[in-house]
This record gives structure tokens, C-alpha cells and sequence, in this order.
């Protein structure tokens, strides 16, 4: 098979990582999880990391490729998140909550950029319940895009070390 999609509906050990290339093509994430290791994007790939159903799992993973949370759509994310520099991961409302959550007491980090796109809102970036932290690492942007969105929740604490802002004309975080 040459390129094509793989839909991730149960769990896979990502212990030895994964590289997204033109070969194995787009990995959608459609209620799945991934288990460690880091996600790689080969260069000048035209494959996809994409969250497109449900809500996924990504527990104790890194990415060094982009990612992409459609409408609708929930990333929950145990065992902390880094981001490589570089890498974006894009949140992307049509009028449906679309979500990254990062459930216990978790932390973001690296160097990438979260970036609240889509022709709506909300898009939000939180921690999964009252009482629980995230940190957001200082090699962190959130940012506006296309859309607006929202870090925290009421009853959480969110930790920013890094840099959220509202940088698109009209947009709000």
C-alpha cells in the first residue's frame, strides 16, 4: 500500500516511534490511542497527523509533526505532551467544541505552537478537570489563528510559562 489513511480506533505501543511518510500516509486518530514514543513527520512528507472522531489518546507521546484536531473532536493527553520547535498543533472549530485536554496534572512543553484555527469557536486548550495543572512549557506559543479559543477552566490552574496571545485582528483567547 502507498499512501492512503490508517484509522486509529484502538491502542498502539508507539514505544519505537512512528514516521508519518508518502509511504504509510495519513495517520487519523478516530477515538484511538497512542502509547509513548514520538510522532515523526518525514521531510517534505504530504502525510497528516489528524484527529477526525471522538475523542483520542495520546499518553506520554511526543510530536515532531504537526497535528490537526477537526471539528469536533477531543485529544486527551496523559503522561505530558512536547512539541517539537517548529510543529503546530491546530485546533480547528466549525461551531463544535474542539478540544485539547490534558488530563491529571500535566504539562506542555517543547517549542511548537498550538494555533486556534476553523471558522468558529470554540476551540479550547485545558486541563481535564477542576483541581488539576497544567503547564504550559516556556517554548510554548497559543495563539489565534483563523479562529478564537479558550486556556483553562473554571476550578483548574493553568501555569503559563510560555506565551499566549491573540495575534489575528478580530480574535480572542
Amino acid at each position: 500500500r502507498t499512501a492512503g489513511t490508517v484509522n486509529l480506533a484502538g491502542t498502539m505501543d508507539n514505544s519505537a516511534g512512528y514516521t508519518l511518510n508518502d509511504t504509510r500516509g495519513t495517520l487519523n486518530l478516530s477515538g484511538g490511542t497512542v502509547n509513548g514514543g514520538t510522532i515523526t513527520a518525514a521531510p517534505a512528507t504530504t502525510s497528516q497527523l489528524v484527529a477526525s472522531a471522538g475523542t483520542s489518546t495520546l499518553n506520554g507521546v511526543a510530536l515532531d509533526a504537526n497535528l490537526t484536531l477537526n471539528n469536533n473532536t477531543t485529544v486527551s493527553v496523559t503522561g505530558g505532551l512536547n512539541l517539537a520547535a517548529g510543529r503546530t498543533i491546530s485546533l480547528n472549530t466549525a461551531g463544535s467544541t474542539t478540544t485539547l485536554r490534558f488530563d491529571g496534572t500535566q504539562s506542555l512543553t517543547g517549542a511548537g505552537t498550538v494555533v486556534f484555527g476553523g471558522t468558529s469557536s470554540p476551540n479550547v486548550v485545558r486541563p481535564g478537570a477542576a483541581g488539576q495543572t497544567l503547564t504550559i512549557g516556556s517554548g510554548i506559543t497559543i495563539e489565534s489563528g483563523t479562529g478564537t479559543g479558550t486556556v483553562g477552566l473554571t476550578g483548574a490552574t493553568v501555569q503559563n510559562q510560555g506565551l499566549i496571545r491573540a495575534d489575528t485582528s478580530g480574535q480572542t483567547i
